[in-house]
């Protein structure tokens, strides 16, 4: 036993010894060169998009480099773009949530910051909430005052395709035909499965531009008949080479159509349906109006633009100028485009890798929403200025809603 003990004290000893001249890092005299960071409020305080650019984080004690802080949302690290001893500027980590614990740490402090608790939004989801893969859109959107909208779906439940009006709360309604003599299928009340544009028109009608004609179409979403072109119905083009692919309606009574097969911009009077076209060369796939501009866009020339126009209050087309030189910048091509309230336009592209493209007003871009929005985005309308209803093709064709929040903050990301 006296042994058993003495052989214990040897071992401690040594231990202790060894311990004490190890190489660990440890030293209990250390004293941290920065105090512990301090979040006192984030701006918006009504909360945010997760994973979206950017919030200010108030508060303490931060560092003035980006690179000597870490930011945390529940788990999931956000993106320091901006830092200064009381404010940071961060893109938040995609997590979504009512109340996701942030922190920050800095270089030099020992403990991370307080947890504040604040909800981050998913930005990009189904539209609305509850409509899924079983509605699966074959066309673009028109869009009515109450936020309806109206499209060509491919139903998954009775294996048809068919107009559709659905409503903010998830309410599919169908366009059912009324009389079986026009010819039409028993479900279909359509002429094609797919459109390259629709837009709802002054008169609370649809108005349908399909690729492999020169007319528009229109439509009543309920009469349960075909849609209607000539003798009063729908626009013809005086040029039968027109394949139109986009169509707006403006403010002062005209419609506008872009197209294929006519180097032309073509301007059609809402009330005499009477046409009036503008030479530009190119093959267009999207046109939209901001203020007194029109903007065009598709193969110009050869390679993928976008073209301003002044508009005058008469609807003549002057001063044209190359606006943005989407080629030289992205993959893809302009399926369709939008303007924001301020001007930013956002074009969705058809593509995997930069699926929603922004371009500033100033002139400067970006991938929208990076990482966080759905690949193959190639239709696009506004709910209300804080909502775009994205629709999406591929193998996984989806409708859905993108939040843009709030257009009136400057120096966060939104409008």
């Amino acid at each position: 036993m006296k042994s058993i003990l003495i052989n214990s004290f040897i071992v401690l000893s040594l231990v202790v010894i060894s311990c004490k001249e190890s190489d660990s890092v440890f030293d209990p005299d250390y004293q941290p060169s920065q105090p512990t960071p301090v979040i006192t409020s984030i701006d918006p305080a009504v909360g945010y998009l997760a994973g979206v650019d950017s919030i200010v984080v108030n508060g303490e004690n931060f560092a003035t480099s980006v690179d000597s802080m870490t930011a945390d949302f529940g788990g999931v690290a956000g993106r320091i773009s901006k830092a200064s001893p009381t404010r940071l500027v961060i893109r938040p980590g995609y997590n979504i949530g009512t109340a996701i614990p942030v922190r920050v740490s800095v270089r030099g402090a020992v403990d991370f910051s307080n947890a504040f608790e604040y909800p981050l939004a998913d930005p990009f989801n189904f539209y609305p909430e509850g409509t899924s893969l079983e509605l699966a859109p074959t066309s673009p959107f028109a869009i009515d005052g109450s936020d309806n909208i109206y499209t060509v779906v491919d139903d998954a439940a009775t294996g048809s395709i068919r107009y559709a009006r659905i409503s903010t709360d998830g309410t599919v309604t169908f366009d059912e035909v009324k009389d079986p003599t026009q010819g039409a299928p028993l479900d279909s009340t359509m002429r094609f499965t797919q459109y390259n544009s629709i837009e709802f028109g002054p008169n609370n009608k649809l108005y349908l531009a399909q690729q492999g004609t020169f007319g528009i179409f229109e439509k009543e979403f309920g009469d349960g008949l075909r849609e209607k072109i000539g003798g009063g119905f729908g626009f013809i083009s005086s040029r039968s080479s027109a394949k139109f692919f986009d169509i707006i309606f403006d403010n002062r009574g005209f419609l506008w159509a872009v197209g294929l097969g006519t180097n032309e911009i073509h301007r059609f009077n809402t009330s005499t349906r009477a046409e009036t076209r503008f030479p530009f060369t190119g093959d267009l796939t999207a046109v939209a109006l901001y203020d007194n501009f029109l903007f065009v866009g598709g193969s110009i020339e050869g390679n993928t633009e976008v073209w301003r126009f002044d508009v005058s209050g008469s609807g003549a087309l002057s001063n044209q100028v190359k606006y943005f030189d989407f080629e030289a910048n992205y993959t893809g091509g302009i399926r369709d485009m939008i303007i924001g309230s301020n001007g930013d336009i956002i074009i969705a592209t058809g593509t995997e890798e930069n699926s929603l493209v922004r371009v500033f007003a100033d002139g400067t871009h970006e991938i929208m929403y990076e990482d966080v929005t759905k690949a193959n985005a190639a239709f696009l309308t506004w709910r209300s200025d804080r909502f775009i209803v994205v629709g999406t093709s591929g193998t996984e064709p989806s409708i859905n809603f993108l939040d843009s929040y709030d257009k009136s903050r400057d120096g966060i990301y939104g409008f």
